[in-house]
Formats: structure tokens, sequence, C-alpha cells
């Protein structure tokens, strides 16, 4: 029996709690070889959500960890879609209505965790080892104002990276590799707008030696994802030549003070 709080009286929602705690100690012994708890170990005043959020982070670091030494993405990946099948199965059960919102809040965070490793984000090479050479690492823009509106308009494809985001954008050194969730040239073509809307000072090959200095992105071919680095000849052609540029449909970032121009009206403004 488990004794709450020291006293004979015993509401639900600690009932609950201690019921998600214990099948969440029994996930942790039969997945989680050598890191488990026991029920004495977790105070009286912890909620679920507590525990929860100490579970996703020593999760994190297992992985990463996982990842690092043995670049074991699919492991990790398996791991996580049983712990989220697991939850999946308890919000589908009607007995367990009681805790159907504590339920859904760990399986918001196992999808943003899945969503992370998918990219494998968190071990993202570091720009010292994935570049020897030292390349531009900043760009010159017209304004504050112009780094505000593209940390705006960029922050969503950087999730948990978005202060990294801003320094980047502001001339300040990081310690890795952003990665942007989908092809390169979608990412390059939002720095064609601004280069030839006016906000960016630097040159096409300043340009091109910061995007490769700073980011990394997901190749996708088929059903299939891999994260590469920005190729340089690439990002030169989409930047200088109006080549393997992506389709309309497919433009981001763009609003009123980033408008599209063809390259015949580029030429008439000029």
């Amino acid at each position: 029996m488990i004794l709450l709080n020291n006293s004979d009286e015993k509401d639900e929602s600690s009932i609950s709690e201690n019921i998600i705690f214990l099948r969440l100690l029994e996930i942790d012994k039969k997945r989680l070889a050598g890191v488990s708890m026991s029920i004495a170990d977790i105070p009286s005043n912890y909620t679920a959500t507590t525990y929860f959020d100490l579970m996703i982070e020593e999760l994190t670091k297992s992985f990463q960890q996982i990842i690092d030494d043995e670049g074991g993405r699919e492991k990790v990946l398996w791991v996580i879609d049983g712990l989220i099948s697991s939850i999946e199965v308890d919000l589908a059960d009607p007995i367990l209505i009681n805790i159907k919102s504590t339920n859904d809040y760990f399986l918001k965070k196992l999808m943003k965790l899945r969503h992370l490793f998918s990219f494998n984000i968190p071990s993202a090479p570091k720009i010292e080892k994935q570049l020897p050479e030292i390349l531009e690492k900043s760009i010159r823009f017209s304004n504050n104002e112009i780094i505000e509106v593209l940390h705006s308009l960029l922050k969503g494809y950087f999730e948990n990276y978005e202060n990294e985001l801003l320094k980047v954008l502001e001339g300040q050194p990081i310690e890795r590799l952003l990665l942007f969730p989908s092809n390169q040239n979608k990412f390059v073509e939002v720095f064609k707008r601004v280069k030839y809307n006016g906000f960016i000072l630097s040159s096409s090959t300043e340009i091109k030696n910061w995007i490769c200095s700073n980011f990394i992105y997901t190749k996708k071919k088929g059903v299939s994802k891999t994260v590469e680095k920005f190729n340089p000849n690439s990002v030169w052609d989409i930047l200088t030549k109006d080549k393997g540029q992506p389709k309309p449909s497919e433009r981001i970032c763009v609003c009123d003070i980033l408008p599209f121009k063809s390259y015949s009206q580029r030429k008439r403004e000029t």
C-alpha cells in the first residue's frame, strides 16, 4: 500500500497520480535498463507532470548518449514509439479517463521528443568539426528591424533553437549548426529575396559562405529524409542565377516587405 502525505485521507487525484507513477516506474524497468526509480525516490509533493518532465529530461540525455556513442537513431525512435503506443493505449481506455489530461501531457512531450530525434537535432555536429575551413560567419543587414522580421518569419522552422537563430542573424557565434527542416532551396531563396529587396549589404559570396557555415538542412527524397550540409554550388546558383528555386507554392516567408520579384522585374527596377 502507498501512503499519501502520511494521512488516511486519499483523494482521487493523489491516487491517480500514484497510479501513473507506478505505471511509469514499470516502463522504466522494462525500457531503460539500469535507469529506474523506486516509489520512495519520488517526493510527496511531486505531481504527475513533474515526473513526466524529469523523465523526458533523462530520456533526452540517454538518447543523446546513444546517438553520440553508437549512432543508434533508429533504436532511439523505436523506444520513443513504444512509449507513445503505451500512452495511446491508455488514452483509449475508458477506465483511465480520470487521468486523461496527464496522459495527454506526456504524449505531447513524447511526440515533441520524437520530432527532435527524427531530425537528429541534438547530435547536429559542431561547426568547427563539420567545417574545418573557416568561412564567413556573419552577414550585414541594412538595419536591425529586418533582423527582427526575419527572426519572426523563420523561428517556426527552428523549434527550440529560436535563440540560436537570433544569434546567428545578429552575427554572433553558435556552437552547433542549425537544422532547417526542409529542402535547401526554400531557405536560400528567402535570403535571395532579402538581398534583392535591399536589406542585405553583403555580397552573394558572403551570403553563401554564411549559410554554409551556420546551417544544415533536411533532404527529402521520396519518404526518406537525411540531414545534409548546404551545397555551396547549389546555394550560389540559387542566389545568383535563378536556378533551382522553389515553386511558387513552396516559397516560404513571403510578405509585403519581402515580395518575390522575377528576373525581368528586377532588371527593370535597376
